[in-house]
């Protein structure tokens, strides 16, 4: 398969919210969620399986920022056949 060219335009898609000085990026399988009697459930970041391939790999990532709580945007950029090449998370 042939690579892509990267278009140099960044899009936003989104924004992340910080409420915590944490910025946590990762699975969502590694996330506990759901509802019970009508109510949502508190979502819980469990660590990853040390066994699992994936956990050696990475599966998440949790980074201290020195921003405060907020809304920060979340940009992306596309390959000309328009796939997702990078992410970004604008803190600055």
């Amino acid at each position: 398969m042939a690579k892509e060219k990267a278009k140099a335009k960044w899009e936003q898609v989104g924004v992340c919210s910080i409420t915590s000085g944490r910025l946590w990026i990762g699975d969502p399988s590694f996330c506990a969620f759901g509802t019970k009697g009508g109510k949502t459930k508190k979502t819980v970041m469990t660590e990853p399986d040390k066994s699992s391939k994936a956990s050696k790999k990475g599966s998440w990532v949790c980074l201290a920022t020195p921003m405060p709580d907020g809304n920060y945007p979340v940009e992306v950029r596309r390959t000309d056949g328009g796939k997702i090449r990078s992410v970004r998370v604008r803190l600055m």
